[in-house]
């Protein structure tokens, strides 16, 4: 390098510009290696937060989206000489978990309610249920058995009732009322008891499910006849010889 050379990189401007320049390219790599930390730590806190559950389960557990209505889960029995044991599986959400399930008396007009289902807020086809349930009597476990039912179409989402009939039949009804209601809307419109009263009478049904208190009367008025409620007791079966529970 010549002196004139060096005489101008040691001029009081070329010192500062150089001084600049390398103040440039230090403040450079300071952004970059700023840019460079908050990558790393990004990755870092995207790799440390949990994963978004979606799952069934997970699912089945979030609440209700804004398109569907929570609705209560019931059951009705036509027969009066089988208890039913069921489970129901929302097959249109939760798959494998039931979502409902009871063991439903001879006779059960509906009232044992319990949570929950999501109903569309507007019918729609292809929505399914399972129901799997067994028949007993006396506490003998008959066989099982199990059906896949489309949920029928409905004007505004309300309770859902699974109901049971003679011949292992089952269907499943969205209705705003239980039966014996004018809006009930199962395929029998009577009640358990007035549909077992027309079809086998009421001595049959009175004697398959007859009223615990009279049941209770029975039993021990033989041995305290001269009580005044054995008294009752008699004086209402001569009344009513058809009546469960009577001599």
């Amino acid at each position: 390098m010549s002196d004139s050379q060096i005489e101008c990189w040691d001029h009081p401007a070329m010192r500062h510009k150089t001084r600049l320049h390398t103040h440039a390219i230090r403040q450079s790599r300071v952004a970059r290696w700023r840019q460079a930390t908050a990558c790393m730590l990004g990755l870092a806190l995207a790799a440390c937060s949990p994963a978004s559950d979606t799952s069934a389960d997970s699912l089945a557990a979030q609440p209700a989206k804004a398109d569907t209505v929570s609705v209560m889960v019931d059951s009705v029995n036509y027969r009066h000489d089988r208890e039913i044991k069921y489970e129901l599986y929302d097959l249109s959400h939760t798959g494998s978990r039931p979502v409902g399930g009871s063991i439903v008396s001879p006779l059960t007009s509906g009232g044992n309610k319990g949570c929950c289902l999501n109903l569309p807020s507007q019918w729609r086809p292809g929505l399914k249920l399972r129901v799997t349930w067994g028949e007993a009597t006396k506490e003998i476990l008959r066989d099982r058995f199990e059906r896949t039912l489309d949920i029928p179409r409905y004007e505004q989402p309300s309770d859902l009732y699974v109901v049971f009939y003679p011949s292992h039949e089952v269907e499943v009804v969205v209705s705003v009322g239980e039966p014996g209601h004018p809006t009930w809307a199962g395929r029998i419109k009577q009640t358990p008891w007035q549909f077992c009263v027309a079809q086998h009478g009421r001595k049959e049904c009175s004697a398959a499910n007859p009223d615990p208190i009279l049941q209770s009367l029975k039993e021990s008025c033989p041995h305290v006849p001269e009580e005044p409620a054995c008294k009752s007791y008699l004086d209402y079966c001569k009344s009513n010889p058809d009546e469960g529970g009577c001599p």
